[in-house]
């Protein structure tokens, strides 16, 4: 039987390039079944490819190579939804936008801003 009340939870916070807040905020959010934590200032190495990672979570980050990017999109990996990552939107280095579905609600999109 298909739950047709499903909540989808979102955390969003600012963390002030701080790779110790980042940490904290996953593990708010996997303690408490947070679906999506979006991220604004987000801790990003030099090279825009490694950032803080939580094995519960997937990572988005923004495709841009141009500049230091600024947000991050965590998924929880046992969320049941599916996701893609709208790089046609935009290019923004400050903006990621997802579609977000699964079997028993509409699709809707998350930006982070």
């Amino acid at each position: 039987m298909t739950d047709t009340n499903s909540k989808i939870s979102i955390m969003q916070h600012n963390t002030a390039r701080s790779t110790n807040i980042m940490h904290s905020c996953l593990e708010i959010a996997t303690k408490s079944f947070i679906d999506f934590v979006l991220i604004q200032e987000s801790w990003i190495a030099a090279d825009n490819i490694i950032t803080v990672s939580h094995a519960a979570f997937y990572c988005i980050l923004s495709n841009s190579q141009n500049l230091r990017l600024r947000v991050i999109i965590y998924v929880r990996k046992q969320a049941n939804l599916t996701y893609c990552q709208r790089t046609d939107l935009t290019s923004d280095s400050d903006i990621i936008i997802i579609d977000v579905s699964s079997s028993n609600i509409n699709t809707f999109q998350i930006i982070n801003i």
